[in-house]
């Protein structure tokens, strides 16, 4: 099956699958968010800007269907609308500060079926999601993120053939989740053993997942979502 065939079947059956979400395609300005936020990246982002023609291709979103399309095109800001007041947590201290918490939502859930198409393929497919907020020493003391790739002081999580049921997905999504979360669907290098815990990537090998890329996930809307890049 060529990448473009599978690109088709795999957003025919994402929208089957994710009844409750919305692909909606974006215009060239989300392209230069996507530029944008892999410059403020990882090794792996460098790469993917230098490999790849961004302008080239189409980028997307997945959002619930109920949610309100105003303001699309705003990056950065939250897209969910702000909880009922029912919803949120006010406290003060005994000094009298006060604060208020509220949960945040985001739309990790409607990339999921993405990934899982993806993964179900060639059995060489990985997706790889950069962990900004964690250094190599922090790995042992964090098994949950585990299986991981590192380069440097750089932690990528991976999701592998045979690990893409739906809440490993989820998990791996959410661990990864930072400021700025970069990642990317792509092709394992070949001779690289990744059935370890934890694998030692060079510099050629993060070049090698960045010619192979065909989708580039970042993120965008102050958190609350994702935005797909995919070669055309």
């Amino acid at each position: 099956m060529t990448d473009h065939a599978w690109r088709n079947n795999a957003d025919r059956r994402r929208l089957r699958e994710n009844g409750s979400c919305e692909d909606l395609v974006l215009d060239e300005h989300a392209v230069g968010y996507v530029r944008g936020s892999l410059q403020n990246g990882g090794t792996l982002a460098h790469e993917l800007v230098q490999e790849k023609d961004l302008a080239a291709g189409l980028v997307r979103t997945l959002l619930p269907r109920d949610l309100p399309r105003k303001g699309l095109d705003d990056f950065t800001s939250g897209i969910f609308p702000e909880p009922s007041a029912e919803e949120q947590y006010h406290s003060t201290d005994e000094k009298g500060s006060s604060w208020r918490l509220m949960p945040v939502p985001n739309t990790d859930e409607c990339i999921v079926s993405v990934v899982q198409c993806f993964l179900e393929g060639d059995g060489r497919r990985i997706c790889v999601l950069e962990n900004a907020l964690m250094a190599p020493a922090d790995v042992t003391m964090h098994p949950h993120v585990l299986p991981v790739i590192v380069f440097g002081d750089e932690v990528y999580q991976v999701l592998r053939p045979g690990s893409g049921n739906r809440e490993a997905i989820l998990r791996t999504v959410n661990n990864a989740r930072s400021w700025l979360p970069n990642g990317a669907l792509t092709m394992a290098p070949p001779g690289v053993n990744l059935s370890r815990d934890v694998t030692l990537f060079r510099r050629e090998h993060l070049r090698y997942l960045a010619t192979r890329t065909t989708h580039i996930v970042v993120g965008a809307y102050d958190g609350e979502g994702l935005l797909i890049w995919s070669e055309t």
